[in-house]
């Protein structure tokens, strides 16, 4: 049972669903914004759903009102939508007692960890946790232990005021040394296409949350 709360996201066929519900992560995340490329229509989506159970269903939406949030959150009977940095508060505010709330942020190269902090802190009291998404600007651990765009110290600061989970390529490694340096409530993982259908290798995956169930 993994020990940190992992978001699985990009949830786009059976397999790696059945793969992350079988490791135990909290949320398998389906993209609902149709436009883009990790688009999963909402029917498949809900037809994966049904084969899978003990995680929560998570929406991940472009940007979208509180009201149409909240319409999807109901009509496709989600747990919780993530959504990202331009959510305002009065669209968060209608989703409080309805639904899980998530916030991803995308970290760019010349973040300043000060003012990340102030925006993290700014809808905080709205959100259940705050994603920070490396990936995108392909920042790795490497980078953070050479202070670019800001270090170990600042992120483990940023993990302590906040629930924080770090989106970041990372080996089994690199998890190792980011859970005992940094100290954060989770990580979000992707999925990905299927080698074949039904197909998939899982070994980086497995070496990555074998380690969460060993070492948090």
């Amino acid at each position: 049972m993994l020990k940190l709360k992992v978001k699985a996201g990009g949830i786009r066929n059976l397999t790696d669903a059945r793969y992350f519900a079988a490791k135990e992560v909290e949320w398998l995340g389906y993209c609902l914004d149709p436009t883009a490329p990790e688009y999963l229509p909402p029917n498949t989506m809900q037809a994966i759903r049904e084969w899978v159970g003990g995680v929560l269903t998570l929406g991940e939406f472009g940007f979208v009102s509180g009201e149409e949030l909240l319409a999807a959150a109901e009509q496709y009977q989600l747990d919780a939508v993530q959504v990202g940095v331009f959510a305002g508060a009065e669209d968060l505010l209608l989703l409080q007692g309805r639904v899980q709330v998530l916030r991803e942020i995308i970290v760019e190269p010349e973040a300043d960890a000060a003012a990340l902090q102030r925006e993290i802190a700014r809808l905080a009291p709205l959100v259940h946790a705050t994603i920070l998404s490396f990936q995108p600007n392909r920042i790795t651990w490497s980078d953070i232990e050479a202070g670019r765009p800001f270090g170990v110290q600042a992120l483990r600061e940023l993990c302590a005021a906040s629930p924080i989970l770090i989106g970041m390529d990372l080996d089994a490694a690199a998890v190792a040394d980011l859970l005992e340096s940094v100290q954060p409530y989770g990580l979000a993982v992707q999925g990905g296409e299927e080698e074949k259908t039904g197909f998939k290798s899982f070994e980086a995956l497995d070496e990555v949350l074998d380690t969460l169930e060993i070492l948090v």
